[in-house]
């Protein structure tokens, strides 16, 4: 599968690392064109020291690279999420119906505003796949409301990615 990972901070470059990993051709995108090109010429992110980048991971500031995407992940800084989504909008092709949310599973969090705005899909008849990927103290909670939501065949739950040695 084509994979693009928008946002080349700590948790953007982990997955689009497990995602290659995975054996998906995946493109990291960074805002910052410098950024870009160290992380190409380094193959490391500062973020993560000691970790070396896939060779076979393809790193750029271009959003052209959406168009051949079959999956986007959105992984920007969350005071950033916006401007990305109105950034790449142009670019992203259609039919790739893919929510991510990483971080703690914690209500507070705004995971009733998702899995309300998830229903509200699901009612319109849209398509759509949903994944968090996280843990969290209200992790049981969020699951049990999927399912009463009848979203359980749209949402997966990966559990935490947090162990550094996994990405070397």
């Amino acid at each position: 599968m084509n994979i693009v990972v928008l946002g080349s901070g700590g948790w953007g470059t982990a997955l689009a690392m497990l995602l290659e990993q995975n054996r998906h051709a995946v493109t990291l995108w960074s805002h910052d064109p410098k950024k870009a090109e160290q992380l190409k010429l380094k193959r490391e992110n500062p973020l993560l020291p000691g970790v070396q980048l896939p060779v076979k991971l393809q790193i750029t500031n271009d959003l052209n690279c959406l168009r051949n995407a079959e999956l986007v992940v959105f992984a920007p800084p969350s005071f950033a999420l916006r401007a990305v989504a109105k950034e790449a909008a142009p670019y992203l092709p259609d039919g790739v119906p893919l929510f991510l949310f990483v971080g703690r599973l914690m209500w507070y969090k705004g995971l009733h505003i998702i899995l309300d705005a998830l229903r509200a899909l699901r009612e319109q008849g849209q398509a759509f796949r949903m994944v968090f990927i996280g843990a969290g103290g209200d992790e049981k909670e969020v699951r049990a409301e999927v399912e009463t939501l009848r979203l359980s065949d749209r949402c997966f739950f990966t559990g935490s990615i947090a162990d550094r040695e996994t990405l070397r």
